[in-house]
């Protein structure tokens, strides 16, 4: 009896296990973060040159014209492919190089950082940004991120330092102090 299943028709599931690919990866290489682009995550663009080629060979010039303006239409999205991941990649650059101490030390706080200031910095829309980090995630040596998640407001310290301090450090600490609490006295 302890052999059997108590959902014997699991074993005709046909569903994948889904695994997060990251789009970056941060690795430390003498003492330097690099930022790399993971392009197996990016769509595969492939054009028929072949085919375009025997398809231009027709006299017939309104097939001509279709042609040709399907391959503008392939080349833009090729572009705009590549453009996306090259934003996704400056994007990811500059939450690293605003993030330095998280990477290379170990347990050290985020700094407060908003989409704004990454859109300020890269000369590009806040929308841009958001849309960027949506989705997307980052793999380092000690876990993978979702890029939003380094994104946060900040709470002004009381410390002697005066450095701000991000919400979801707080919102960590918070944590770590209940639930070091003992359960029945709260």
């Amino acid at each position: 009896i302890q052999t059997l299943s108590p959902a014997p028709g699991n074993i005709f599931d046909a569903t994948e296990e889904l695994y997060i690919r990251p789009d970056l990866t941060v690795r430390i290489k003498e003492d330097r973060i690099v930022v790399i682009s993971n392009k197996a995550g990016r769509p595969t663009l492939n054009f028929q040159e072949n085919y375009f080629k025997r398809m231009q060979e027709t006299d017939d010039k309104e097939v001509q014209e279709y042609i040709k303006d399907k391959k503008n239409e392939f080349e833009w999205l090729e572009r705009a492919v590549n453009q996306r991941g090259d934003t996704i990649l400056r994007v990811g650059q500059e939450i690293v190089r605003r993030q330095e101490a998280f990477f290379l030390e170990a347990d050290r706080p985020l700094k407060p950082m908003t989409l704004k200031e990454i859109a300020d910095a890269l000369s590009i829309h806040e929308s841009t940004v958001s849309r960027a980090v949506n989705g997307k995630y980052l793999e380092t040596t000690f876990g993978v991120f979702e890029l939003r998640s380094f994104f946060s407001t900040s709470i002004l310290s009381s410390e002697e330092d005066g450095e701000d301090v991000s919400t979801t450090m707080v919102k960590k600490q918070l944590q770590k102090l209940i639930d070091q609490e003992v359960k029945s006295k709260p």
